[in-house]
């Protein structure tokens, strides 16, 4: 596969080519280490949304071809099942093209049960290793920001709060969502040093 052609453009560049629709933009971020400096997130180590979708999707894609490897290789058994199945509900002996379906059928729905439990446990860590050597984008909250509110990014499930010191400094920094999974949340992500080192593919 050949690698994609990179095109360097300056912030106001992006902006113009954003207003003429030449660009897609907002491109949706999702953080994935933080680096940490006083207690404070220094950087955020991000990834596009498209790009985490695409290995999720290929992870899940592999897994449900493993699996059916897997069921097919006791395949004789899986068909006997159906057969004494079939026949039970039919109450006679079903046609080849009814068990090749019905096989078929049961193939599918096991894998699916399957997949589930993988989405549920092992999928997450799959992901975080097939995304760590692929991870290049890291700025600083505050640079965030300011291309979140030009339309060129967005952080995904994350809002932009706008602190007014008493000292006269505005300081925005982004507040996690409230949800049910407190993993996706900034402080809860794992840490990284700067610059990132990216990890060989595995």
């Amino acid at each position: 596969m050949n690698d994609p052609t990179l095109v360097t453009l300056t912030i106001d560049q992006i902006v113009e080519r954003k207003a003429l629709n030449r660009v897609l933009a907002p491109i949706v971020l999702e953080a994935r280490r933080i680096n940490m400096f006083e207690g404070q997130i220094d950087q955020l180590l991000c990834v596009t949304w498209r790009v985490r979708t695409q290995q999720r999707n290929r992870l899940i894609d592999a897994f449900q071809r493993a699996k059916r490897a897997e069921i097919e290789a006791d395949l004789d058994a899986l068909v006997a099942e159906v057969t004494d199945d079939l026949t039970e509900d039919l109450g006679h002996a079903p046609s080849q093209d009814e068990i090749d379906k019905a096989v078929e059928a049961k193939i599918q729905s096991l894998i699916a049960d399957a997949q589930k439990d993988y989405e549920k446990g092992d999928l997450g860590e799959d992901l975080d290793a097939a995304l760590a050597p692929l991870l290049r984008f890291d700025l600083r909250p505050k640079e965030l920001t300011e291309l979140q509110k030009l339309g060129i990014v967005t952080l995904d499930s994350k809002e932009i709060i706008v602190r007014h010191n008493k000292n006269g400094i505005v300081t925005p920094y982004y507040r996690d969502h409230p949800d049910a999974n407190p993993k996706d949340n900034l402080l809860s992500l794992p840490h990284y040093s700067f610059p990132y080192v990216p990890p060989p593919p595995p």
